[in-house]
Order: C-alpha cells, then structure tokens, then sequence
C-alpha cells in the first residue's frame, strides 16, 4: 500500500543514462528473462548488419556456451573513434540521425542510437573496439562503469567493429 503524503522528498530524479538504463530496463528490453538477452544481442547484431548493408564488408557472431559470452564482429567503417564514448554511453547519440543525400546509412534496424548503450549498461562486462584509420581503440566496461581505454595502431587495411559481452545476471533472472 502506498503512503498517504506525497511530497517533494518522494521525487528522485535519474542522473545518467546508464541509470536510467538499469533502473527501468524494461523501456529498452521485453523482459529480464531469455527475450531480454536476446534482445539485447540482436541489438547489437543489426548495428553490425546496418554497417555491413551500407558500407560493405561481413558479420560474425559467436557464443560461447559455457561463458555465455557473445562476440559480434564486422568489417564494416568502425565507429567513428573520435565519438566512440558517447556511441558507448549516451543514451540517443547515433550516426543513423541524418537524412539526405549525404547520410551515413541508408538502411538501419533496432533503436537507433540505444542498442550498444543497453549492452554495455546491462552487461556483465563488455568491451568495444572501433578499427579504421590505422587506429585501433577498444572500450571496456565491468557493470556499466568504464574501466579503461587501449589504443593500438593497426594496418590501414584492418576495419570494423567487434562487440564482446556477456549479459549480467543481476539484470536477467532466467537466462
């Protein structure tokens, strides 16, 4: 039963995005059980098709069983690394925005500009590396928090994205 005042110490406003994300999982996911995780992965996988369709290049994904580990790999443009945090933790920033005849993608599915913030805000950990330019810079996060960024230099050949993750429990009850 709800108490009976209702006063200005009731409200409590949410912050950042990523509690935003983990206090109210259910706008961005279908549920904290097998639907949820799943959704969660296809996110991930239709920004690497989007990039694919529009740019080139080929998807791989991988599941490891017993880690319940997912890795989705494309070879597409890489994320634009000068962006790659706010790609990695704000809520609606997206390069499938624009419209015209200079856009970025003609063709994109999932939640423009949430799908890589849910999988890093709802995973165990979670790292995202972005290849282009003769550049590589990964991303890595432990429950939403990041942790720590790696630059490497690269051939200018090597280009892409690679999404690793594995989906906290402490946000799915039956995975």
């Amino acid at each position: 039963m709800a108490k009976k005042e209702y006063t200005g110490s009731d409200i409590e406003t949410l912050e950042d995005d990523r509690e935003r994300v983990e206090k109210m999982a259910h706008i961005y996911i279908p549920d904290r059980k097998i639907a949820g995780c799943m959704h969660i992965i296809r996110e991930i996988l239709d920004n690497a098709t989007d990039e694919v369709l529009n740019a080139g290049g080929s998807v791989d994904v991988y599941y490891d069983e017993a880690t319940r580990e997912v890795k989705i790999v494309d070879t597409g443009r890489g994320m634009p690394q000068e962006r790659l945090q706010e790609l990695c933790e704000v809520l609606h920033s997206s390069g499938k925005f624009s419209k015209g005849s200079e856009q970025a993608y003609n063709v994109s599915g999932g939640m423009n500009g949430v799908g890589t913030k849910i999988c890093v805000y709802l995973s165990e950990y979670c790292s995202v590396c972005s290849n282009r330019d003769g550049k590589s810079i990964t991303r890595y996060y432990e429950d939403g928090v990041f942790q720590k960024e790696k630059k490497d230099k690269i051939s200018k050949s090597e280009h892409g994205t690679t999404v690793i993750f594995k989906i906290s429990d402490k946000y799915m009850s039956e995975t």
